[in-house]
């Protein structure tokens, strides 16, 4: 007889009793319940990255349109509330230089904003408005803002729509200068 065999006792089948398969069952349930949070947490970070690369390439699209149009910004409205209504928006003036219309679509974008309006992201018009509520669309304009910032780095030109990211605690904001960051 082999030796494995003959550690079987007798009248007992090889398999694992109710006590050991209970002991793996809650092993497995502690694993599961410490990485689904971890994975989670890591699938969030990943469309945040993914919605900064986006707001990048929105930032490529405004620069690009600059330059065919004399250094000057598109005047646009900052959203509409659905496709059908008729203002000049990012989505539609930005499309031919951004590439493609998954650009305007943020992935943490769990209300479907960019379905039923065109875009996940809004347009921040302040920058080119001067006192006197008539509109300067030359890229200089971005020097200014209404709240205070000289610098462009500091003046928000696009953002998401809501708190997508983060928990539904952060924006993600692509500056004037190009550079795309979350809220803080």
């Amino acid at each position: 007889m082999c030796a494995i065999c003959s550690n079987v006792r007798p009248g007992r089948s090889g398999g694992f009793t109710l006590a050991e398969l209970g002991v793996v069952l809650a092993v497995l349930g502690l694993l599961a319940a410490i990485s689904i949070p971890a994975v989670a947490a890591a699938m969030d970070r990943s469309r945040e990255a993914r919605c900064l690369s986006n707001l990048r390439q929105i930032g490529l699209a405004v620069q690009a349109y600059a330059s065919d149009h004399d250094q000057n910004l598109p005047d646009l409205a900052a959203g509409r509330s659905s496709r059908s209504e008729a203002v000049p928006v990012m989505d539609e003036v930005l499309l031919p230089y951004a590439g493609s219309a998954e650009v305007f679509r943020c992935p943490a974008d769990s209300r479907r904003l960019h379905e039923s309006t065109g875009t996940s992201y809004f347009w921040n018009y302040l920058p080119v408005l001067r006192e006197d509520g008539t509109k300067n669309l030359r890229l200089p304009a971005l020097e200014f803002s209404l709240t205070g910032a000289q610098e462009p780095a500091r003046i928000p030109l696009v953002a998401d729509k809501e708190a997508f990211h983060g928990g539904g605690k952060r924006t993600n904001i692509l500056y004037a200068d190009g550079s795309a960051r979350p809220s803080r």
